[in-house]
């Protein structure tokens, strides 16, 4: 897939994203503008589901870190 195509269908999801009240909406126009660009529906909102777990990872890492550190300056 080249890089540009890809990054065309992620600023469109973007853009349903900020129209429509959930961001379920733009993976949704995402997962298919790619499953139709690759031939492959599944491994599209495959990646698409494996974006968002890793996301919500990444969140569950930063609050970890983060928590002490405000948790230290709360009597301040």
């Amino acid at each position: 897939m080249r890089w540009r195509r890809s990054f065309q269908w992620t600023m469109i999801g973007h853009v349903v994203n900020q129209i429509f009240p959930s961001s379920v909406g733009g993976d949704v126009v995402r997962g298919v503008l790619a499953g139709r660009g690759i031939d492959d529906m599944g491994g599209a909102f495959s990646s698409i589901a494996l974006e968002r777990i890793v996301g919500f990872v990444a969140l569950l890492a930063l609050i970890a870190v983060g928590q002490p550190l405000l948790i230290a300056r709360l009597h301040d």
